[in-house]
């Protein structure tokens, strides 16, 4: 495992207490950062909190990230940070655009885009008064491609990847560095044809994997039959 020298740095990390969250807070536990943890799920997060605290020094807030005042007492309680990961993000399901609720829309908007504008708010400030940061958000490509059934979710990450590329540029000169990453499980879909689609398969994962998964999950919202994998694409039906 390639490590990184954060011993001194403090991270918080939005939607830390599982999944890829859970996986971030791991991976700077193990390369010396303190953590902090913004999750919704107290119980979720107490029992995040038992086991990351034997790797290393965390720590966790229960926190509505669209709330502009929890979140400005939130960085306050933190005190000195170094590190914001924006990983907290919904799905909000699958739909077709005419048939998904506004308030299903305006929620994934809210979790996806409004919430990580409100932590870079108040949290690069911090960053700044201390002379040196970083910022990561999770994206996904479907903010660039836009998915099919995923309007209210793809226009979120979207949203995502621009405000990004608008605060890199505003603290360029600044030593606080903003990047935005895809999500470890995302997929391109190269082509369409009968009922088939062709995936690109990330580099970060296998085709074999993939195709593993597609066999007892959805892909954007469709039943799939696994029809061909190659290195670095999956061949599906799709039902």
């Amino acid at each position: 495992m390639n490590q990184i020298d954060l011993k001194g740095r403090v991270a918080v990390v939005t939607g830390g207490a599982q999944g890829i969250g859970y996986a971030i807070t791991e991976r700077l536990l193990a390369s010396g950062a303190r953590a902090v943890l913004w999750d919704i799920d107290r119980a979720k997060l107490d029992e995040a909190l038992a086991v990351l605290g034997k790797l290393g020094p965390v720590s966790g807030e229960v926190v509505e990230l669209t709330d502009d005042a929890a979140v400005a007492a939130a960085t306050k309680k933190a005190g000195a940070i170094d590190i914001l990961v924006n990983n907290a993000g919904i799905t909000g399901g699958n739909a077709t655009t005419w048939e998904l609720d506004p308030a299903v829309w305006r929620r994934v908007i809210e979790v996806n885009l409004i919430a990580p504008y409100l932590t870079c708010r108040h949290v690069a400030p911090v960053l700044m008064a201390r002379g040196w940061g970083r910022i990561v958000n999770i994206a996904s490509v479907a903010g660039k491609e836009g998915n099919p059934n995923a309007s209210h979710y793809s226009a979120s990450k979207a949203g995502l990847i621009a405000l990004t590329k608008s605060l890199a540029k505003e603290l360029a000169t600044k030593n606080v560095l903003v990047n935005a990453v895809k999500g470890v499980k995302d997929v391109q879909q190269r082509s369409m044809e009968d009922g088939r689609a062709e995936l690109d398969v990330s580099l970060s994962s296998t085709a074999e994997a993939f195709a593993t998964e597609l066999a007892t999950r959805k892909f954007q919202g469709y039943a799939c039959k696994v029809r061909k994998v190659t290195p670095n694409a999956v061949e599906v039906e799709l039902k």
